[in-house]
């Protein structure tokens, strides 16, 4: 329902935005159907009523309803034009589409036009005007224009623009055509056709002269008498026909279930200055079976679920009844009708228990569907959920389905693996069609179920971290707009819903949707609610634009890793779209390499744990990117296949002690691949032999950390630590370029940071000392103590960018000249804290011991949505080129490779 809902206030409503010089915010496509049909029929409808000039007639000889077809999806009515024009460009999220370039480049064309200033409004001053959405061939829908106007009107448009004529029941048909554009025209029993289909003036036409039309239609008679024609507009959708036009945009929607909703919808529209309330009635039949009947004679409860929707959910549908047990017969009398009702019951009869007398003696009011944007599958998007009486009683009795060997926990959190996937839809209804229910989690008197269990731990992470709608003060403004009961709410995010969206429309509208990027971003929240009332339903629609945007954190997807991660995640670069790729490796050994996406790439067993970092390299200089680094056996290089490249693997006789060293002096790739295999030194060329001339062959005590290349002035330092506290800085060949070797200070917490010192055109080695004092040793040897002031207890210092980051058990300092801040937890840190930026930072992190990442801006605030679930065993990178979020990629304690995204 909310596509639907969208589609037809972006098709159909935007065809007032052209009417006068102020409308601009239409756009044209050349093909006549689906959205582009839609946008390219507003401009046209529109030119010839813009240079009408003349008086009306006071009195209407024929209704324009009885030009539109009984067939019609959507019908848009308004009465007073100019006010329902103001009111529309003066809304703020209208206002968004004006700044298109596509539409307002249509601007120039509807210039020459404009210079008759408020005449259109003149002409329908005291006239309804009637715009009906109506189908023009198979899966093809147009507009049709209709008012009044009288015999000396219709002679000035005939005479002023000389259109092309056609006659068809005796009567002109006028075809106007200004650039791409035509417009079709014409008049009988004083109504106005227009419309950029001429079969559609044509059967506007004939209905005119029929005693068939659509206003002899009593449910639509009826319905529009509940309507305040004062409004600024008044809807009217049909919902068997607008379940045709929605199967015609999107990706094979199924949409046979909108007729068992409604007959007929009306609704008055109201625009304010940030919003669009629509609100009216729904017929649901006097004969006819309705799906809402299964909500009828009840009173409904307030609304209470929002606490267990995450904030980064795509849609959210409710359903909420007083007494389920009613409910269910209600829907089963609703089945019986549809004729359903046996196979349903045949479905639940293969089951092991009786679920429908489990979820009658245990479920209370309210159940639904969350859909989030953590899997590549559609259909695992989804958690479905119900609100219970008792946890305890619904388990007991629900036991007989779960698979007791295949119960898994996540968070301390028992998730239950169910050995009947396909029932939910018998229990439920056509909501959860096609809805697997392979995993369950009960908590806080409800239950859920999901098809994956990925999606389900990350839904869990979400509100066992209360990053939830009930704690979301932007969707509690919006819900104050709105009533609190509502039998049925389905609540659209087009901010969260990207990937929905895209799921579910056509390829070519990814142009359409970028392009109106900042409208998403500010539409956070869609709201549709049905609340039945005998035979009529009320129904209420309503979308706001708001200009904060609250910052959320989700997770946008996760992965299970079998076995305790032992490295990473690593991020690399994919050479063909750039983006950055996510590596880990498990305690056995095995690497695993995910596309940005979350999709498992490959895996490959290695012969050992990587040491430190993995550094991508250009080993035949065409652009292809490489994976390089040691384990302690072998220097491994792969291909971005998993594949070994040759002559690599090369395996060493003593076990290797550092990480792999990457060094590209002259940036030729002429690469250097240096490490340790405890006191030995070992450099191999690109072909894997050793470098010839290398000197630096032995030295005092074990290597462990990575070697470093750092220039100073006109030189190269190679830097080579000791666990001995011992410095060797050599030149390219090895060579000692110090008389001495550095014995560096004992009295400090953390390893050294080496750094060029630009001034002394050499390298220095800082940390912090036991004392709590800034230390800087020279490669002369000369050393330096600074009193920075107080700083953490047991402190240690990072160099990032020529900036320090000193940090201690619970506490950041952040040492710069021209914005110094200090970071405190309640927490005690597990690890280093990680930076974010590229020239200054935007966001530091660190993870505690309590598995909890906190993320700071460049302020020191907690960004929104923190912490997060995760490890020490985590990064922050930005994963796609030129993209202004972060993400956080970290790993749980239950192995699960999480990304989480900081919008």
């Amino acid at each position: 329902m909310p596509a639907s809902i969208k589609l037809l206030i972006s098709e159909v409503l935007q065809g007032f935005v052209c009417t006068t010089s102020t409308l601009r915010k239409l756009y044209f496509r050349g093909n006549a159907t689906g959205s582009s049909l839609l946008n390219r029929v507003l401009i046209p409808a529109f030119l010839v009523l813009i240079v009408v000039s003349c008086e009306p007639e006071t009195q209407d000889v024929t209704s324009p309803i009885k030009a539109l077809s009984t067939q019609s999806a959507v019908i848009v009515e308004t009465g007073n034009f100019h006010a329902a024009r103001q009111a529309w460009m003066q809304n703020v999220w209208m206002q968004t589409f004006a700044e298109d370039r596509v539409w307002s480049s249509f601007t120039e064309q509807l210039d020459p036009l404009l210079g008759i200033g408020d005449s259109l409004d003149d002409f329908l001053a005291n006239r309804r005007l009637f715009f009906s959405l109506e189908l023009t061939g198979k899966g093809s829908f147009g507009i049709l224009a209709s008012t009044n106007i009288n015999a000396d009107e219709w002679a000035y448009i005939v005479n002023k623009h000389q259109g092309k004529k056609s006659a068809y029941s005796g009567k002109d048909i006028l075809a106007f055509q200004r650039g791409e554009n035509i417009i079709y025209a014409a008049c009988n029993k004083d109504v106005l056709l227009c419309s950029p289909h001429n079969v559609l003036i044509e059967d506007g036409l004939r209905r005119l002269d029929s005693e068939h039309a659509l206003d002899k239609n009593r449910v639509f008679n009826n319905m529009r008498k509940t309507t305040n024609r004062k409004d600024h507009f008044n809807v009217y959708v049909q919902y068997s026909e607008i379940a045709t036009f929605i199967g015609g945009l999107l990706n094979k929607p199924k949409t046979d279930y909108f007729p068992d909703i409604s007959r007929w919808t009306a609704l008055d529209v109201n625009l304010t200055g940030n919003g669009i309330l629509m609100s009216g009635l729904s017929d649901m039949g006097d004969s006819l079976p309705s799906y809402l009947d299964a909500f009828a004679e009840q009173k409904t409860p307030k609304i209470q679920s929002a606490h267990i929707v995450p904030s980064a959910a795509a849609m959210w549908v409710n359903f909420s009844t007083n007494n389920y047990l009613t409910h269910l017969r209600h829907r089963e009398a609703f089945r019986k009708t549809k004729g359903s009702s046996r196979r349903f019951q045949d479905q639940l009869s293969r089951l092991d228990v009786d679920l429908e007398a489990a979820f009658a003696r245990w479920v209370d009011h309210f159940y639904g569907l969350i859909y989030l944007e953590s899997s590549n599958h559609p259909r695992h998007k989804r958690v479905a959920y119900f609100s219970i009486r008792d946890e305890n009683g619904f388990t007991e009795a629900f036991s007989p389905l779960v698979d007791e060997e295949k119960t898994t926990y996540f968070r301390g959190e028992k998730i239950l693996a169910l050995n009947q996937h396909n029932w939910l839809r018998s229990v439920s209804g056509r909501a959860f069609d096609a809805m697997e229910t392979r995993f369950a989690w009960v908590f806080n008197n409800y239950v859920f179920f999901s098809a994956s269990v990925d999606v389900l731990t990350d839904f869990m992470t979400d509100v066992l971290d209360e990053r939830t709608l009930g704690q979301s003060l932007p969707y509690r403004n919006f819900t104050s707009k709105i009533p609190d009961k509502a039998a049925v709410q389905v609540t659209f995010s087009p901010k969260q819903a990207r990937g929905l969206i895209s799921d579910y429309t056509p390829k070519s509208w990814a142009e359409i949707i970028k392009r109106n990027e900042t409208l998403l971003e500010h539409t956070p929240y869609v709201s549709l609610q049905y609340q039945p009332q005998g035979k009529m339903a009320f129904t209420g629609l309503y979308i706001a634009y708001q200009e904060s945007v609250e910052q959320i954190v989700k997770p946008v997807w996760s992965a299970d890793i079998p076995a305790r991660v032992s490295a990473g995640p690593f991020l690399l670069k994919n050479h063909y779209n750039k983006q950055q790729e996510i590596v880990v490796q498990d305690e056995n050994n095995v690497l695993y390499l995910f596309g940005t996406t979350g999709k498992l790439l490959w895996k490959k067993a290695l012969d050992g744990r990587i040491l430190g970092n993995i550094e991508q390299v250009d080993l035949f200089r065409n652009g292809k990117l490489q994976m390089a680094f040691t384990t302690p056996s072998q220097v491994v290089i792969l291909d971005r296949n998993g594949n070994h490249v040759e002559p690599f693997p090369v395996k060493t006789k003593d076990t290797i002690t550092s990480p792999l060293a990457v060094f590209d002096y002259d940036n030729t790739r002429n690469y250097r691949f240096v490490y340790a295999t405890g006191n030995r030194i070992h450099n191999l060329d690109k072909t894997g032999k050793p470098v010839k001339g290398w000197e630096l062959d032995k030295v005092e005590g074990q290597i462990k950390r990575t070697p470093e290349h750092h220039v100073a002035g006109s030189k190269d330092y190679l830097v080579f630590l000791t666990e001995t506290n011992k410095a060797y800085l050599t030149d390219r060949r090895g060579r000692v370029r110090v008389k001495t070797v550095l014995d560096l200070p004992k009295n400090h917490h953390g390893p050294y940071q080496v750094q060029s010192n630009v001034a002394e055109k050499t390298v220095q080695l800082t940390n912090i000392t036991l004392d709590g004092e800034l230390m800087t040793v020279l490669s002369s040897g000369k050393k330096d103590i600074i009193d920075i002031g107080k700083l953490p207890d047991r402190a240690k210092v990072q160099i990032w960018n020529d900036q320090m980051l000193i940090y201690g058990e619970n506490s950041i300092k952040w040492q710069d000249q021209n914005k110094p801040l200090t970071i405190s937890l309640e927490q005690s840190m597990a690890g280093a804290p990680k930076i974010f930026g590229s020239k200054k930072p935007r966001f530091f992190a660190t993870a505690s011991n309590e598995n909890q990442i906190y993320v700071f801006d460049e302020n020191g605030q907690l960004v929104s949505g923190f912490p997060v679930y995760g490890t020490a065993n985590m990064t922050l990178s930005a994963l796609f080129p030129n993209g202004n979020s972060a993400y956080t990629i970290t790993v749980t304690p239950e192995n699960k490779l999480v990304v989480y995204l900081i919008e």
